[in-house]
């Protein structure tokens, strides 16, 4: 034990003479254990690349190991509790910046409200919240490397989120609450008798059908087969990124066409879409094309080669499964928590009833929903999806308000989990509590200011700032519609231990730093008996 504690002490004292004859000891020992070679000659080069190949962040506080090599230590205890290990450092280093490891790199935290204010201040051609979507594509995603190097280079389809989608919602509702009462007849038939569905499953089904309607309208929403083969691609791009980036970057090329079940869904998404495309060009060009999709918004922005059909088919596959997966995640965190906590749900109905009594089925009865808004709110506030948000890249050497140095490319984020169970910003903060935050709800701007979309500096789940997620408006609509016609429509329970009052909630497990909702359990779902 004190020889270790010794070696310890040494290399955290001289990391770089530690790298050095750790990976001359590779060298040494390479003929006689090959296992110990390789295992040492992985931590040498992943130490040599943090501390020769990164920026130097040694100013920066460390939590747990500050050594490059030793740290590998706590890549594995972050992934494996993401939103614990980040908690220590945000209680550790109050109102101050600190790191954490992640296996290529150290990402650095702004513990601070003031750090997110200057934030919102700074040029995006200093610190780059593009930049970290670039550096994400290639590398996780594999949108660059997978689909052509031109999704990881021009992002216009954000632009269309952001602008038509939002602006659009009100007159498209209708088209959703169609699509909505389609798909749910469809994958939780109402009946008299319980029966078990996974959420997971359902509500993604859902979910895909119902933004189908608003990227490629009918009848291709109706289409179960393009919609599974868009599915089962997002889902190979998912996977095949997460294989692919355990080798070296120069590799990664050179691994794709050893990928089959990518590139056959890529194939068959293309020969689904190309037609569906080519017909739209036609129509248009013939002047009689008059649709109101995300299709035809992209074919009106596309320029030169994205007006590629191959492209078009491509882009709509990455709204769609933006779409598709955070909003499915967020609404079953939301079901899950509303099964546990049954005695919510009169309330929520009352309030749903009254709104849509006044306004009909449409975006405004939504809009009046503030119970079941404040529900959302809580639930992504306890459940954010990630332990680490506002994502930022530095393009240059940047220097805070309070003398913290961020040097050229370093990756910075915000420790959201952290923020949102402090108990200074939420008393009893890791208590669930649904309506929390209806009774601040006044009328008009304060009821805006206090919706699940609107963003502060502390609560910022969709990001903070000119760079938060434009996709939330949309998400909103979808999640309150598909929330309302599950609750006016249908009882439900959790199949496993459930008792009067709802049950204990399932555990939730985290994929990498991504919090992800229980895959297995079961919700039991009837028509509702009034």
């Amino acid at each position: 034990m004190a020889i270790l504690e010794l070696i310890t002490q040494t290399i955290d004292s001289h990391p770089i003479l530690a790298t050095f004859l750790c990976a001359s000891f590779c060298l040494y020992t390479y003929n006689e254990s090959k296992k110990v070679s390789e295992l040492l000659w992985s931590w040498g080069a992943l130490g040599f690349s943090r501390l020769w190949l990164q920026p130097d962040l040694r100013h920066i506080p460390p939590v747990g190991y500050s050594n490059p090599i030793l740290s590998f230590i706590d890549v594995y205890r972050y992934h494996l509790d993401s939103v614990g290990f980040v908690q220590k450092g945000y209680e550790k280093f109050k109102n101050q910046a600190f790191k954490v490891p992640a296996p290529r790199r150290w990402v650095v935290y702004l513990n601070g409200s003031k750090y997110l204010e200057e934030l919102r201040k700074i040029p995006e051609d200093v610190l780059s919240s593009r930049e970290i979507i670039l550096l994400i594509s290639p590398k996780a995603t594999q949108a660059g490397l997978f689909l052509g190097p031109n999704f990881a280079q021009n992002h216009y389809h954000m632009d269309i989120i952001r602008h038509q989608m939002t602006r659009k919602v009100p007159d498209f509702f209708p088209e959703l609450l169609e699509e909505v009462r389609e798909s749910f007849q469809k994958f939780i038939p109402l009946e008299n008798d319980w029966k078990a569905h996974n959420p997971n499953k359902a509500i993604l089904n859902i979910i895909a059908q119902s933004m189908t309607r608003v990227s490629l309208g009918m009848p291709h929403c109706r289409d179960d087969e393009l919609i599974g083969t868009g599915l089962a691609l997002s889902s190979h791009l998912h996977f095949s990124s997460l294989f692919v980036a355990a080798f070296p970057e120069f590799l990664q090329p050179y691994i794709v066409p050893f990928l089959p079940g990518l590139l056959r869904n890529k194939r068959k998404w293309l020969k689904m879409l190309t037609p569906i495309i080519e017909e739209r060009k036609r129509l248009i060009q013939e002047g009689v094309e008059d649709h109101m999709d995300v299709l035809s918004w992209l074919m009106d922005e596309a320029k030169g080669p994205e007006i590629a059909s191959e492209n078009l088919a491509f882009r709509i596959l990455l709204i769609n499964h933006a779409s598709f997966s955070t909003t499915t995640l967020i609404t079953v965190h939301i079901l899950y928590h509303m099964a546990s906590e049954l005695h919510y749900l009169p309330s929520l109905r009352q309030e749903m009833e009254e709104a849509i009594a006044e306004e009909g089925w449409t975006k405004n009865a939504m809009d009046k929903m503030h119970k079941l808004d404040s529900f959302i709110k809580e639930t992504m506030r306890m459940r954010p999806i990630s332990a680490g948000l506002v994502g930022h890249k530095a393009v240059q050497d940047y220097t805070f308000s309070d003398g913290t140095f961020i040097p050229k490319n370093t990756v910075l984020v915000a420790p959201v989990a952290a923020v949102q169970y402090d108990e200074a910003n939420y008393p009893n903060a890791h208590e669930f509590q649904g309506f929390r935050f209806v009774d601040q709800k006044g009328d008009g701007d304060e009821s805006s200011r206090r919706s699940f979309v609107s963003l502060t500096s502390d609560y910022f789940p969709f990001g903070h700032g000119n760079h938060a997620c434009p996709g939330r408006f949309f998400a909103a609509s979808s999640m309150k519609l598909v929330l309302t016609h599950l609750l006016i429509n249908y009882d439900f329970m959790l199949e496993k231990g459930a008792t009067a009052g709802g049950g204990k909630r399932p555990n939730d497990f985290f994929v990498g730093v991504v919090r992800i909702p229980n895959q297995q359990a079961r919700l039991l779902f009837r028509k509702r008996q009034v």
